[in-house]
């Protein structure tokens, strides 16, 4: 695996699904939050 992060890099994803848009963009911003995720405004 990976060990360090930097910029551009990718060190994993995440799968969101739920009952409709609105459920899955309230859990990816709560995501993006806890894992200091910046930009993330767009979703």
């Amino acid at each position: 695996g990976k060990l360090d992060a930097r910029a551009g890099r990718k060190m994993g994803h995440l799968t969101i699904t739920g009952p409709d848009v609105a459920s899955v963009k309230t859990v990816a911003r709560r995501a993006a939050e806890l894992l200091g995720l910046p930009g993330l405004d767009a979703i």
